[in-house]
């Protein structure tokens, strides 16, 4: 599986630049919006049995796409925001921004928070798909929208579909220039466990579990629902002007959570 992912690397590249072009700085809607039609571009070939456009009055739109929703068994939700801290820029001027080869990096706004994650996770189902190994089981993505401002719009959001979950994956990534905190409560601790098992399956052993963007995990935990965050990409740099992801990573996370998807068991 893992060789199958990282033959993705050009796929991987095009996806995460595209991503970064989309400038989303919360308070734009419209622009936000923007990224909002390009996930759905993306994730529309991916045949998923529905998609919710969930329209915001002062904040981009936000989307919940479900595969086999009426299959057995709780959903395993992937959750991550589109929106970033950056104003808007001229990228490339304003901001560096396209592949340093040098490092193999992908530099630009967004880059590592969390465009980085998006990619990872569109690219999970892509290649399950490619290998016919989508599993029959409820499988969910939600986009939220304003966690860079606090969240006000999002969590709500978050507090009605989380409870309905048995697992949340959340696609921030365990950055370079910081300390990643490791989930305090046992029933994250075991679902970290599990995926460093799963991980290590198919030859990852670089995973660290963090407690994840706060206000999402408390939610889920308030529910008693196990959630797990640093499944996104390595890079450096989150919310600065130097901000860039790792693109073999980018490749390895998505491997990761496309054997979480295909594997986990409750």
């Amino acid at each position: 599986m893992l060789e199958h992912f990282r033959g993705k690397k050009w796929d991987v590249i095009v996806r995460q630049l595209m991503l970064i072009e989309h400038q989303t700085y919360t308070p734009s809607k419209e622009d936000v919006d923007e990224i909002v039609e390009y996930i759905t571009d993306q994730v529309n070939p991916l045949k998923p049995s529905s998609i919710e456009q969930m329209p915001q009055e002062n904040i981009g739109d936000m989307l919940l796409f479900k595969w086999h929703e009426n299959a057995p068994g709780k959903p395993i939700m992937v959750l991550m925001h589109m929106d970033t801290v950056h104003p808007l820029h001229k990228i490339g001027e304003d901001m560096p921004f396209g592949i340093d080869d040098d490092t193999e990096r992908i530099m630009g706004p967004g880059a590592i928070s969390m465009k980085g994650g998006i990619c990872a996770a569109i690219t999970a189902v892509e290649g399950l798909i490619e290998r016919e190994e989508l599993p029959k089981r409820p499988l969910w993505m939600l986009f939220v929208s304003d966690m860079e401002t606090g969240g006000h719009a999002s969590l709500p959001v978050i507090e009605i579909l989380a409870p309905q979950c048995g697992l949340v994956l959340v696609m921030d990534s365990p950055v370079e220039d910081s300390a990643p905190q490791p989930p305090t409560d046992e029933p994250s601790q075991a679902a970290a466990t599990q995926i460093r098992q799963l991980a290590a399956s198919i030859g990852l052993t670089d995973f660290e579990a963090t407690a994840g963007m706060a206000g999402e995990r408390t939610l889920a935990l308030a529910h008693g629902v196990p959630a797990v965050g640093g499944l996104g990409p390595h890079g450096s740099g989150a919310r600065t002007h130097d901000e860039d992801v790792i693109i073999r990573s980018v490749c390895d996370r998505a491997a990761l959570v496309a054997v979480l998807l295909r594997d986990w068991t409750f």
